[in-house]
């Protein structure tokens, strides 16, 4: 399941500082990496989208951080 929200900045200051409130700085802190790590497999998934299929798994072994 996919879900996008759209949350202008205003109201993700106001989330943003209801969770530090509640749950502490590195609650927060935990949810941004979650957020960027989906980010960057998104964008390695729309990269490898790009590159010819022989060349795949070279950048594959890349982003996990083998060696070829």
């Amino acid at each position: 399941m996919k879900i996008t929200v759209e949350v202008s900045p205003e109201d993700l200051a106001v989330m943003t500082q209801e969770v530090m409130g509640a749950a502490g700085p590195e609650a927060m802190s935990k949810i941004w990496a979650a957020l960027g790590n989906q980010i960057a497999a998104q964008m390695h998934a729309q990269m490898l989208t790009q590159i010819p299929e022989p060349f795949r798994p070279f950048f594959n072994m890349q982003a996990e951080g083998k060696s070829s």
